[in-house]
């Protein structure tokens, strides 16, 4: 079984098509993690 990998997150797709989320729940294109709370810039300062 080959799963394809979503090509703006680097992770298998959940099922053998194109349809569905990835493995991190990204949409097939898409990757919805830069929204997320814990990634705000002013966690990220030095």
């Amino acid at each position: 079984m080959t799963y394809p990998i979503n090509p703006a997150t680097g992770l298998p797709m959940t099922s053998e098509d194109y349809s569905g989320v990835d493995v991190g729940g990204n949409p097939y294109g898409t990757r919805l993690d830069s929204q997320l709370p814990w990634s705000a810039p002013f966690w990220d300062a030095a």
